[in-house]
């Protein structure tokens, strides 16, 4: 007579269930990562986006500023905001005038009221 093959190890084939538990793990953990990796992509978008508008904002501000610099350093603006502040021309008497010697063995030559008059001018 022949024995039944229905043994209890035959009975649970765990090679199969292993497979299946595989399979939707890995398609699970790759529509996950699949779904985060989008999500930061269009999170560095926004941020680069939002990055590009202040860059252009403060362009535009230092463009503003430096319109401001050059209109407060032309000459009659100076002169406006001097005769304001109450200040005249000094007298022709009052101007030191120093040449400004190039350094090196010109310098070491010159006579010694300019380079005196020189260190009193820059202390």
């Amino acid at each position: 007579m022949r024995k039944s093959r229905k043994t209890p190890a035959s009975i649970l084939r765990f090679g199969p269930l292993v497979l299946a538990f595989l399979l939707c793990g890995f398609f699970a953990a790759a529509g996950i990562g699949f779904v985060w990796h989008r999500n930061r992509n269009e999170q560095l978008a926004r941020d680069n986006t939002q990055r590009r508008r202040l860059l252009d904002t403060l362009q535009k501000q230092n463009q503003q500023l430096e319109f401001q610099c050059l209109e407060l350093t032309r000459p009659e603006m100076l002169y406006e905001r001097a005769k304001a502040l109450g200040l005249v021309r000094p007298e022709p008497s009052q101007i030191l005038r120093v040449e400004m010697l190039p350094v090196g063995a010109a310098a070491q030559t010159a006579p010694a009221a300019v380079r005196l008059a020189a260190r009193a001018v820059n202390p």
